[in-house]
């Protein structure tokens, strides 16, 4: 045999046959709404009608792609060999349903080179077990939607049910796990990546997700507006393990109420929670925490705040709060690197919860070398301060530097209540390009006219009488030629 040739082993009906031969291409087969399963499929002209013969004739290192439009499965597909199922025109164009009666997932991917990919997953339903919309023992699910599956009974996991695999840059949203993980139900060692996780429920605990494994991951991740809707508690997660890091967690709940029953952000009884942002979650007047219900695992360079337990200020539970380091939230009164202070976001009740020009929680952090980027993926660490270096900042959303980006400016008052007449300092902190020669437009009443303006006012004193009052500050460069 020559040198360099392959050997390779072809069974035909005739017997065995061992000589040199090349190793065949991968092969693109097409599924379109109007295909016929009796043409080739290797072509858009020859398309096949249905995924599932598209997948029986493919092997590994072949694509399968499907046409714009609705494809309703009879069954579910199960992907044991490395293929790719992609969605020709995106998952805005493309979508997979369940249409018929009986309960079945749309999904089962078992093979690590298994792509399902720019696809929309409709309708799954696991009846009594996991996984609505995918069970995910391997392989790749990439920019696809998520939407309307559910795990019912005792199952778990409406969206996604993992022991393996990767998520990544998907949305899910609007899925159902009965028991927990509404949008996704991490059991094994797996990753979950720059997703969009929201509107999903659960009826004991982690509706958005549920991390019971210590080598799951969920980074770069917006949880948000998801419901547990009975025991437990968790409205965004519930982590008895694993890592959640540089996630946006923000405006979930938990609607059962009772006093064993909490974490309307998160419910935490082991793992690591590092750099999130935990703002404006729920529970009710009877339940506890409003963001974090901590119970084990740690909590480091994370923002809680804007929380509520019913009508009242309640972001975090734990006990001791040393346990906590480098971390904001208003019951944070100790502990290492630790601030009690007004995070300072953009736009609080916008829901910017990026970090103003002078917010406490800017280079605060402590350093975690191997984070380098944060949510949405600016670097990390930067010098926002501009006093000392780059440093790590708290929350999801690293600061720009300070001399870096935009003019942008942010003020502090105190006090912000007392009798009458009430004296308040306000001081001005500004960060951007070219901060020399600023003018300082202050409207200490909110009427939108400007009350005090000059060059170097960057601190004013202004007396109230009895009343609620808004407060505006803009700051400008004037630039001569």
């Amino acid at each position: 045999m020559p040198f360099g040739w392959p050997a390779v082993l072809r069974v035909s009906l005739g017997g065995v046959f061992l000589g040199p031969a090349v190793l065949s291409a991968a092969i693109n087969y097409y599924v379109a709404t109007n295909g016929n399963d009796e043409a080739v499929g290797t072509s858009w002209a020859a398309a096949l009608k249905t995924i599932s013969n598209a997948v029986s004739r493919a092997v590994n290192g072949d694509a399968v792609f499907l046409s714009n439009g609705t494809h309703n499965i009879a069954a579910e597909i199960i992907l044991t060999k490395g293929i790719t199922l992609q969605g020709f025109w995106g998952r805005s164009n493309t979508v997979v349903r369940r249409t018929e009666a009986s309960y079945y997932r749309l999904f089962t991917v078992s093979n690590a080179n298994a792509v399902l990919e720019g696809i929309e997953l409709r309708n799954g339903y696991a009846n009594n077990t996991h996984g609505g919309g995918v069970r995910l023992y391997a392989g790749i699910i990439r920019d696809c939607n998520l939407g309307n599956n559910t795990a019912s009974a005792n199952g778990v996991g409406g969206g996604v049910y993992a022991l393996g695999g990767a998520v990544r840059d998907c949305s899910l949203t609007n899925n159902y796990g009965a028991t927990s993980g509404g949008g996704l139900y991490l059991a094994g060692s797996c990753l979950v990546s720059n997703c969009f996780i929201a509107k999903n429920r659960a009826e004991h605990g982690g509706a958005g997700l549920t991390i019971w494994s210590a080598g799951a991951v969920v980074t770069r991740c917006v949880i948000r507006n998801n419901t547990n809707t009975y025991y437990t508690g968790g409205g965004g997660i519930y982590m008895n393990g694993g890592t959640v890091r540089n996630c946006l967690i923000a405006a979930n709940r938990q609607t059962f109420d009772g006093s064993t029953y909490g974490g309307g952000g998160v419910r935490q009884s082991g793992g690591a929670l590092l750099n999130c942002t935990v703002v404006g979650n729920k529970v009710m007047s009877g339940n506890k925490a409003g963001g974090i219900w901590w119970a084990a695992g740690s909590i480091t360079n994370t923002i809680v705040y804007g929380n509520t337990r019913g009508t009242t200020p309640d972001n975090l539970m734990a006990s001791p709060l040393t346990t906590i380091g480098y971390s904001c939230a208003p019951e944070l009164t100790n502990g290492v690197g630790n601030v009690a202070q007004d995070p300072d976001f953009v736009d609080l009740s916008g829901g910017n919860y990026r970090l103003a020009a002078g917010s406490p929680c800017v280079d605060s952090g402590t350093n975690v070398p191997d984070l380098v980027i944060d949510v949405e993926g600016a670097v990390r660490p930067q010098d926002g301060d501009g006093s000392s270096g780059p440093q790590w900042d708290m929350g999801a959303y690293e600061a720009e530097p300070s001399t870096g980006g935009v003019l942008r400016c942010s003020f502090a008052g105190t006090p912000r209540s007392g009798l009458s007449p009430l004296a308040v300092v306000f001081q001005a902190t500004v960060a951007g390009p070219g901060t020399n020669g600023l003018t300082y437009y202050w409207d200490v009443n909110g009427d939108g006219a400007n009350d005090r303006t000059g060059v170097a006012l960057w601190m004013v004193t202004n007396e109230y009488t009895p009343g609620s009052y808004g407060v505006i500050l803009t700051a400008s460069v004037m630039v001569r030629r």
